[in-house]
């Protein structure tokens, strides 16, 4: 029986078209037999195996009934066990008409016939929200989606899972997460493996693959030379871990069947909201805060507010920087903003109170939490101050959350 995986991701740059590419090329070694469908029109899967040229035409041609699913096909590895089909655009206007025939069912119907000839079919989908993903997951068994541990990166899951939970919920039931799988991981990066360790125990168990794929420079040049990781000596490592990855979906997939399995439902993304430009600008230095700056202004303000600490969280409840906290105490109230910040936006809207943006809790120890809710390049965060009952940081508060925006953006 063959299975229909959705390659997908909700941002670019995170290894997606890779990850299609070296989980077929594993599957293959495993015994299987794998067509990549590159529905993405930037044809990266195809250009690995340069079926661009080796294909008689494409999968427009096959929807408007100009050919044969099998007329698209094209051998790319092992011995044409690992085959490819592109999407075949001569022309710009070409995407509009694939966009408009998938809206209309023909790329599920497609899909649907082509993996009549194969065990797997992975579908590389463009990335975010389109016409195009939207009928892969129709027909799709499984959704595998990709994700490395960047701020920016980790911001676009809400809005992905929403997705998936509403095409799971009014489109196709039968829709499974095969997991999330990790990659350009750099183990040794500290701001890489508290977000990571931040999504591992704030997500239900087990929704991540255990198999990670590591930052590998070798992999880069297997993708400069159009080929898997198993095909180039330099990227052995990625090699591995692609086929412990594939295995793993492999085993999973008895779980899939069963309804063991997570499936979309579990995914909890309410309180995770979060935006991200395309600027160009290092992610670390404009979302992740880690730096001096953001630092100096939280110790600042400490000190003029009698503030026994301070924290700024995203909307997530991740500690993106500290002062004056212990680190489990610093995640904490870290993981308390959202929830504080979800009465911020309640009272806006039902108790008339437009301006609301800060909110404070008694403790029974004699302090008290405070909470401010500000905004950088329309992102929101929250700064959490924890002082004695006694003390009213408010001021100095919005001085610093009003530095943070400024100094931030």
């Amino acid at each position: 029986m063959s299975r229909i995986i959705a390659v997908t991701s909700q941002k670019g740059g995170v290894g997606k078209t890779t990850t299609a590419v070296n989980l077929a090329a594993s599957f293959s070694r495993l015994g299987h037999r794998v067509l990549i469908a590159d529905c993405d029109p930037q044809g990266g899967a195809g250009a690995y195996g340069r079926v661009k040229s080796a294909a008689a035409t494409g999968m427009l041609a096959a929807m408007r009934g100009e050919c044969s699913p099998e007329d698209i096909i094209a051998p790319m590895y092992d011995d044409g066990r690992v085959a490819g089909c592109v999407i075949g655009m001569g022309h710009p206007s070409d995407l509009l008409d694939f966009e408009t025939a998938s809206a209309k069912g023909e790329l599920g119907r497609l899909i649907t016939s082509l993996a009549a000839g194969f065990d797997y079919i992975l579908v590389d989908t463009p990335v975010g929200s389109s016409t195009i993903l939207k009928a892969a997951l129709e027909k799709a068994d499984e959704m595998l989606l990709v994700l490395n541990c960047r701020a920016a990166a980790v911001k676009t899951l809400p809005d992905f899972v929403r997705l998936a939970q509403w095409i799971r919920s009014d489109i196709n039931p039968a829709l499974k997460l095969a997991g999330i799988a990790v990659t350009m991981y750099r183990e040794g990066d500290s701001s890489e493996k508290k977000i990571f360790d931040h999504l591992r125990a704030h997500l239900p168990a087990g929704l991540f693959l255990e198999s990670i794929i590591p930052f590998d420079p070798g992999l880069e040049m297997a993708g400069i030379r159009s080929a898997p990781a198993m095909m180039v000596s330099s990227a052995a490592d990625s090699a591995r871990a692609y086929l412990e990855m594939a295995a793993e979906i492999k085993k999973r997939e008895g779980e899939l069947d069963s309804g063991a399995a997570l499936d979309l439902g579990d995914l909890v993304a309410e309180g995770m909201d979060g935006r991200d430009d395309d600027s160009g600008e290092d992610d670390e230095d404009r979302v992740n805060f880690r730096n001096r700056r953001a630092e100096n202004i939280l110790a600042e303000m400490c000190d003029r507010a009698n503030l026994a600490g301070a924290v700024i969280a995203d909307r997530t409840g991740l500690p993106l920087a500290v002062c004056g906290l212990e680190a489990r105490t610093a995640d904490i109230i870290a993981a308390m903003a959202p929830e504080l910040g979800k009465t911020i936006e309640k009272a806006t809207v039902y108790m008339d109170q437009p301006n609301a943006n800060d909110i404070s809790i008694d403790l029974g120890s004699g302090e008290r939490i405070v909470l401010r809710a500000f905004a950088i390049d329309g992102v929101p965060f929250y700064l959490v101050g924890l002082c004695p009952r006694t003390a009213d940081p408010a001021g100095e508060m919005l001085l610093a959350a009003t530095r943070l925006t400024e100094e931030l953006a």
